[in-house]
């Protein structure tokens, strides 16, 4: 085998070398591709169960402020009125 010989049969082994390590390097940017998307999924329906979860969290506690909101009405003229203290203070002196 001549030098010419030997330097083709080096530069076709060096051709394959990286023919298999371009095909290794795609498949783990596939593969890093797939992991990216699956966790970015994850994510996103792990972000929606809590919005979910929050909202239901929220109607909960505003049922609950409902039952337990006493009722009042709205009287402006009570503003002016005597208290039940006072009246009583006013009888306990007469």
């Amino acid at each position: 085998m001549n030098e010419n010989e030997k330097e083709k049969l080096r530069l076709e082994e060096m051709q394959m070398t990286l023919a298999e390590q371009q095909r290794k390097d795609w498949e783990r940017i596939k593969f890093r591709q797939e992991e990216y998307e699956r966790k970015r999924q994850e994510l996103h329906e792990r972000q929606q169960n809590e919005q979910i979860e929050q909202h239901q969290r929220e109607e909960r506690l505003q049922a609950i402020a409902d039952r337990v909101r006493p009722n009042i009405q709205t009287d402006p003229a009570r503003v002016l009125q005597p208290t039940q203290v006072v009246t009583r203070q006013c009888f306990f002196f007469l």
